[in-house]
């Protein structure tokens, strides 16, 4: 079992981010024996939660993408030319990953993937990473960013570690950590 390591005395003595990541790990370790996550490594989640999950992650890709592409046209000429190009990749990476949740979306019995509607608390994360693009600063679009990315990573890593070969969600274990 994964436990949260200790957590130090003084997180001031932390870089920020690793302090942040301190005080939230205790609910990254809750969300990684959820039950969605631990049937995801045990393979034992039902097809139907697994294919309601592709579903919102589509939806949430496409505020993602959106977010990423209206803060570039936001930015500053000078800031555009040299972190555009990145940003375009990132979108174009988002897309590509929104192709895959399409694609697959009859397999997990999800027949209409453009209609599903989004879920409260995915509706809210979009508006949220909506408002930060409408800033027109990559800086605050990352800091609302990059909590769900960095969690997801972490999450990715750890069932990737434990998930089992030959279910139906090993491949997507195996690959969503990247």
């Amino acid at each position: 079992m994964i436990v949260p390591s200790m957590l130090l005395t003084s997180l001031d003595a932390l870089p920020p981010s690793a302090a942040l990541w301190r005080a939230a790990e205790p609910a990254a370790v809750a969300a990684l024996h959820c039950p969605f996550c631990s049937g995801l490594a045990a393979g034992t989640l039902p097809r139907a939660a697994f294919g309601a999950y592709i579903a919102q992650d589509h939806f949430f890709l496409a505020a993602f993408g959106d977010a990423y592409a209206k803060a570039a046209t936001l930015l500053p000429p000078a800031v555009r030319e040299k972190h555009g190009p990145a940003v375009a990749a990132l979108v174009s990476g988002i897309e590509s990953e929104r192709a895959g949740h399409a694609a697959s979306a009859a397999e997990w019995g999800v027949t209409d993937i453009s209609s599903v509607e989004p879920l409260a608390a995915t509706r809210e994360y979009c508006a949220l990473l909506a408002a930060a693009a409408e800033q027109g600063s990559l800086g605050v679009l990352f800091a609302a960013a990059a909590p769900c990315m960095r969690l997801y990573a972490w999450l990715g890593a750890q069932l990737k570690a434990v998930a089992r070969d030959g279910t139906p969600y090993h491949e997507w274990c195996a690959v969503t950590h990247n």
